[in-house]
């Protein structure tokens, strides 16, 4: 309410923060409902798919910088990685 009764009381001429004004002002009449249990609780169910990409593309950048330096293939590079981990992960 604080921050509504502030966007209010703004009057620029700016066209962009009439427009930002505008899509802060929306988002707490669209979106209020949503608190920080429910922002927590989606955080917690998206987690792990989130790790599991990042892991991801680590991966797909270290094989492409390492390309430079030998003559395997991305794929192969990419196996190496895996058998380092899941031999890593097992000790």
């Amino acid at each position: 309410m604080v921050l509504t009764s502030y966007l209010d009381g703004i009057n620029d001429e700016n066209d962009n923060e009439r427009k930002i004004i505008y899509l802060i002002k929306q988002s707490y009449i669209n979106y209020n409902r949503i608190n920080e249990e429910d922002i927590n609780r989606l955080r917690l169910k998206h987690r792990l798919k989130v790790v599991q990409t990042m892991g991801e593309s680590i991966l797909q950048s270290a094989a492409k910088n390492t390309l430079k330096y030998t003559l395997f293939t991305e794929y192969q590079i990419k196996d190496l990685f895996y058998v380092f981990k899941v031999n890593k992960d097992k000790e």
